[in-house]
């Protein structure tokens, strides 16, 4: 198995959590955090943006369930759609990403094309 870091063309980023050494950091969640967090660290490269979002089920109980509803806020929040459209940002699911990796080596030697798409194309 591949690492997740070792990709010369992917980006893991995990600064998106709001929970360590035991404490709740909903902070660390909001859309202005995010939003600051993607300017300052995504290159021009795919970044898989690790996340645990969802909404509480009362049947499955979880030391996350707090920070996992922070997170589908944020990742709902109209204004993080904003800042993706602001800096060129693209979501793709992972079945574009083979295509795109490929397309990378090929035409741009080690780093991938910029998207620059129109924000009535970002994804929701």
């Amino acid at each position: 198995m591949e690492c997740r870091s070792a990709s010369t063309h992917r980006r893991y980023f995990s600064k998106f959590y709001g929970q360590w050494s035991g404490k709740t950091h909903l902070e660390q969640m909001s859309a202005e955090s995010l939003a600051r967090m993607l300017q300052a660290e995504v290159t021009d490269s795919v970044t898989e943006l690790s996340c645990h979002s969802g909404h509480v089920d009362a049947e499955y109980v979880t030391g996350y369930s707090l920070e996992r509803e922070a997170e589908l806020r944020t990742l709902c929040d109209p204004r993080v759609r904003e800042a993706l459209a602001e800096h060129g940002f693209q979501l793709i699911s992972y079945h574009h990403l083979p295509l795109l990796l490929a397309n990378a080596t090929t035409s741009c030697g080690n780093r991938l094309p910029t998207v620059r798409p129109a924000p009535s194309r970002v994804l929701p």
